[in-house]
């Protein structure tokens, strides 16, 4: 199952290790606005940073997306998705 992650920060990494454990899961793809987030996450945990949510949802190929924004930025966050 590939899942794909809005939001690098903390909440995000959190979320991204516990995924990681799961068998079966893969970490298809990451975006945050922040080009130094977005490419730390996906070398820490083998995926391909993009550099907008389209992007993501166009290339990475998820089955789900996860969205660990801070609370305030959830719906702008998760409109295109």
């Amino acid at each position: 199952m590939n899942i794909a992650f809005v939001g690098c920060g903390r909440r995000g990494r959190y979320h991204m290790s516990a995924f990681a454990d799961i068998d079966g899961v893969n970490i298809s793809g990451v975006y945050d606005p922040f080009e130094s987030a977005r490419n730390s996450a996906a070398d820490q945990f083998g995926s391909t940073a993009y550099s907008s949510v389209e992007q993501l949802i166009d290339s990475a190929e998820p089955d789900g997306i996860v969205v660990a924004t801070p609370a305030h930025l959830n719906a702008a966050a998760a409109l295109p998705v």
